[in-house]
């Protein structure tokens, strides 16, 4: 809700060329309908099916796979994260729109990774390569189509990798397996915990480090003292300036 309601009042020339998609397990749409009425006037908001895995939470993400078959492939694609604060105005024209571009944060595979290389028979699969974080996907719909077969696919192949890289691994692969041009986002659209930091319009508080913990342990309290029951967008953005100036204190920590 409040990615959303902050997209919405940043970025206002969006709206009406916005549909908003919330990935959430068939049985619960319906309970949180009530909460994205609030929204519906400023944006087409509708749920898709997401499937769940309790020994996977990361998962759910594959339930793009079967929403980019409901998409005109002629639009553009923009998946996000929940754990994102929006910091200002989204112009997506801004951006590559030539690529799959992916969150702005890149690790490398470690050899614990690539010791798996030769049992699943996955050659690209070696330490010190590029590994891309995908908090965020900005692509085409089209481009989506192209590498989720193979996504879905190399998910399954990798089953014994630790659940907090394996679906973030197999997109990887996937993209690489089908020609598709694959970068990191520049930091003007998204940022994360670290020592260079930059202002930017997305902001992606995942991760384990401390400050990371500390936003989530934050918004969680926040969250717990939040009345649900009578709310309004302004609610929303007053948590998610209160969020902002906590996150500028956790970084002004970090640095």
């Amino acid at each position: 809700m409040l990615v959303i309601n902050e997209l919405l009042r940043c970025s206002p020339n969006l709206a009406h060329k916005l549909t908003i998609w919330i990935g959430l397990p068939g049985k619960l749409h319906q309970t949180y309908e009530p909460y994205v009425q609030l929204l519906q006037g400023a944006a087409s908001i509708r749920f898709f099916e997401a499937e769940t895995d309790h020994q996977d939470p990361y998962f759910v993400k594959l339930g793009l796979a079967n929403l980019v078959d409901q998409l005109n492939a002629e639009d553009q694609f923009l998946y996000m994260d929940y754990d994102h604060l929006v910091l200002g105005p989204l112009c997506l024209d801004a951006f590559r729109q030539d690529a799959i571009l992916v969150s702005s944060e890149i690790k490398q595979l470690d050899e614990s990774v690539s010791l798996w290389r030769h049992k699943l028979a996955l050659p690209a699969l070696q330490a010190g390569k590029k590994h891309f974080n995908n908090s965020l996907i900005f692509t085409s719909v089209a481009r989506m189509r192209n590498v989720v077969g193979a996504w879905l696919q190399l998910y399954h192949k990798l089953e014994g990798l630790p659940p907090e890289m394996r679906e973030e691994i197999a997109f990887c692969l996937a993209v690489e397996a089908m020609g598709e041009p694959l970068i990191a986002a520049p930091h003007q659209l998204q940022e994360h915990f670290r020592q260079d930091l930059r202002e930017s319009v997305l902001f992606h508080y995942g991760g384990a480090t401390q400050a990371a913990r500390g936003l989530k342990q934050f918004l969680k309290e926040r969250s717990a003292a939040f009345c649900w029951e009578d709310f309004t967008s302004d609610c929303l953005s007053r948590e998610h300036r209160v969020l902002q100036e906590q996150l500028n204190h956790l970084c002004s920590l970090s640095v």
